[in-house]
């Protein structure tokens, strides 16, 4: 639950910054709940990140067992190698999925 409400605060400024409606935000992350997968972590790896911010997430994709986390801030995850975690930018994750089979 904190990554969607993160995720509605960021993307609620944002779209107040670029004239988006606040529906197309709201809409976006019910899509993210709907086909996303509900995970619990029952364990901490901190600290490991720089920022201690960011530590629920590597977290979240400890427990989810994810291959990767998409972000901006590649540096703040220099601590998810150790896990198997790729962090990728969102530029080189479309390219990754544009690259796989169909």
């Amino acid at each position: 639950m904190p990554l969607v409400l993160e995720y509605k605060a960021v993307g609620k400024r944002e779209a107040e910054k670029l004239g988006i409606p606040l529906d197309t935000v709201n809409a976006i992350v019910s899509a993210f709940c709907f086909a996303g997968l509900k995970t619990n972590p029952h364990f901490r790896v901190r600290p490991v990140l720089p920022d201690p911010g960011d530590e629920f997430l590597l977290e979240l994709a400890v427990a989810g067992a994810t291959d990767a986390i998409v972000t901006h801030n590649v540096r703040h995850f220099a601590g998810a190698g150790p896990f198997g975690i790729r962090v990728l930018t969102p530029r080189e994750f479309l390219r990754k999925i544009e690259e796989e089979p169909k």
